[in-house]
């Protein structure tokens, strides 16, 4: 006889708990939502950064990458097999001088 009633005081107070817990709310619980909510919109921005055609990366290289190879790589190769096949080629370069400067002191070398 004794068994029922603690069943049923104890259903009572686990009643009253988590009533309790629905009225109170809990701090770190909402600061852990906050922080996963947070969490979320930099990873969602990461990923829209990563999926983006325009990267920094690829920015750079067409700015300072490209005319580099142009000019130091491409134009005298094409020259050197002009000249190895018996043609007079001359180029005209690209001036690349600010941009290496530009791009210098972006490295911090200079």
């Amino acid at each position: 006889m004794a068994i029922p009633i603690i069943d049923g005081a104890l259903g009572l107070v686990n009643r009253l708990l988590g009533i309790g817990e629905r009225l109170i709310p809990d701090k770190n619980k909402a600061q852990d939502q906050q922080h996963e909510r947070t969490t979320k919109q930099i990873d969602a921005t990461i990923e829209g950064e990563r999926n983006s055609s325009w990267t920094p990366r690829k920015i750079l290289l067409l700015v300072f990458g490209v005319p580099a190879a142009l000019q130091f790589a491409v134009k005298p190769t094409i020259e050197w097999i002009a000249a190895v096949l018996g043609y007079q080629l001359v180029l005209p370069g690209i001036d690349v001088e600010a941009s290496l400067k530009i791009l210098i002191g972006l490295l911090g070398l200079g």
